[in-house]
Formats: C-alpha cells, sequence, structure tokens
C-alpha cells in the first residue's frame, strides 16, 4: 500500500474511522477521563496481601510492550514445581460500574488495528499505574499452580499480592537464548541479551521455565489438545515510504507463555468452580468417526 506525495497514505486514520463506523469507542468518554485524574497508586503496606516482591519475577514481551500484564516465575517444590503467574490487577483501581469500567466494557478488549493500539484502558492505567513494568511495586491476581515431573496439576489457586518485575523481557532475546542462536541485531534485543547473560540466576530460572512448560505442551498433546498455527502480520514502514506486512515468527518463547498461559486458565477455571462462580468456557468435542448410514 502506497500513497504518493499529494495523496500520503494514512493507516492510522483509516483504522481510527474504522473502529468509529462499527462503534468502538477510540477515546475514553469525559466521566472517564475525570476518574482517571483522581487515581493514585494504593499504600501496598496497608492492604494486607502477600509481598512477594522478593521473588525472581520476570515478563516475556513484545520489543515495543509498555501494558505488561503478565509476570511469571516458577520455583521447585517437594512434590514437583510451582507456576506462578502474575496478572496485573486493574481492579484495585478501577471500581465495578464505575465510567472507567463502563468504558471498557464498552469495548471489550484492547483493539490492536497494527499501526495503532486503542486500549481497553487509557494509558496512564495499562502502560503505568496498573502495568508490571520492571523494577516497581504492584498489584496482582497470582495464580499458583503445583506439577508434577510430568506436566499433571495437582493443585490450584488464586490470591491477591504485591510483585515487583525483576526483569522485563522480549520473545526476541529469550528466543535466542534458549535456542543459542543469533538474535534479530535490534537494539531491545541486544540489551535484554545483556541482561540474561549478565545474571546466572535468571538464566536458570529460563532453563526451568522451559522444561516446565516442555512437559505442560507433551501431556497436552498426549491428551488430544489440537493445535492452531495462526499468522499475525504487522504493518512497517518501507525506506521507499509504502507499508509492508511482516508476518510475527511463533519461538520457543511465545511457546513458552502460551503452555503457561493455557495453564493459567485451566486453573482458574477451577478455582471459579471451586466458588461456585460461573465462567465461559470454549469445548472442541471429540470429532465422531464412521460413516452414516
Amino acid at each position: 500500500m502506497k500513497g504518493d506525495a499529494e495523496h500520503p497514505v494514512n493507516l492510522q486514520a483509516i483504522a481510527r474511522a474504522t473502529l468509529l463506523r462499527y462503534g468502538f469507542l477510540v477515546e475514553p468518554p469525559a466521566a472517564a477521563l475525570q476518574e482517571l485524574a483522581r487515581l493514585v497508586e494504593p499504600n501496598f503496606d496497608h492492604l494486607g496481601v502477600k509481598d512477594l516482591t522478593g521473588w525472581l519475577w520476570s515478563s516475556i514481551d513484545n520489543d515495543d510492550s509498555r501494558d505488561l500484564d503478565q509476570i511469571e516465575t516458577v520455583r521447585p517444590d517437594p512434590r514437583g514445581v510451582r507456576l506462578y503467574i502474575g496478572i496485573a490487577d486493574v481492579t484495585s483501581l478501577v471500581g465495578r460500574e464505575s465510567a472507567l469500567d463502563e468504558a471498557a466494557r464498552h469495548n471489550t478488549t484492547s483493539l490492536y488495528t497494527g499501526v495503532r493500539t486503542f486500549p481497553m484502558f487509557p494509558d496512564r492505567l495499562s502502560t503505568d499505574l496498573t502495568s508490571l513494568v520492571e523494577g516497581q511495586e504492584r498489584l496482582a491476581i497470582v495464580i499458583e499452580m503445583l506439577f508434577t515431573s510430568d506436566g499433571g496439576m495437582t493443585e490450584s489457586t488464586a490470591y491477591r499480592a504485591v510483585v515487583r518485575n525483576q526483569f522485563q523481557l522480549t520473545y526476541h532475546a529469550v528466543a535466542a537464548w534458549l535456542g543459542n542462536q543469533p538474535s534479530n541485531e535490534s537494539t531491545v534485543t541486544a540489551r535484554v541479551l545483556t541482561k540474561i547473560h549478565s545474571n546466572g540466576a535468571l538464566q536458570e530460572q529460563l532453563r526451568r521455565q522451559r522444561e516446565l512448560a516442555e512437559a505442560l505442551r507433551e501431556r497436552r498433546l498426549e491428551a488430544g489438545a489440537l493445535t492452531f498455527e495462526t499468522i499475525e502480520l504487522r504493518p512497517e514502514l518501507s525506506p521507499d515510504g509504502g507499508w509492508i506486512l511482516k508476518a510475527a515468527t511463533h519461538n520457543a518463547a511465545t511457546q513458552l507463555i502460551e503452555d503457561f498461559m493455557i495453564a493459567a486458565n485451566q486453573a482458574t477455571v477451577a478455582v471459579l468452580l471451586s466458588k461456585g462462580f460461573p465462567s465461559l468456557r470454549r469445548v472442541v468435542r471429540v470429532p465422531k468417526t464412521g460413516r452414516r448410514s
């Protein structure tokens, strides 16, 4: 897609107009912005929740991600290994049926157009006050799971905690390190690889995460799990002023996070069921075999 000097292609304007045409909010309503202006960080010392800030948490996301909603860590246990997934606790600042909540409910999710992301919550919330950015104390919902050595989940629970992301990592860098392969040579990847190479504890943590993720994946496949390969295209501006679509690569790091999130989703369903709360799930039934007579 390429314009000319008089009529350049403005993909951001096209994305915005398209969302408006289908009834999405592209800017927070005035009432939501007023609520946002009054928000302050909670006093972590008076919340009465677990303090897990000293644990070796890390996040793995895209190079340009600032709205970090997930961190993870694994810890050994006499009965196997425990996986902890920390999910940003937005509800600590956004009340139910508030103007911010209503605006988020309207769009349902952040809208990713490729050229611009229209966040479900304003940037001050999604990339600052609730984002699990490196080095900052944040509130999170922690999903705790105990797995046997072959990837079987034997326990799961969920609770609020104060956490601190110790290492903000990227898919490209973690995949390059796990596979001992050349990186994509970006400055972000180089910086993150330096971070990994200079910390032995982080290296051991990533090895343990990969080992657990592989066990979880193998167990799912043995149980008949279906795998779907999708291609995510992102527009990039070319040197000649045109736009090209580049496919995002699927690698060991993206697979690791997918494996962990599937486990966290399963654990969350179990917790909700144990508390008597309803949940929405997608069930893929086993195909019928044989011919109909």
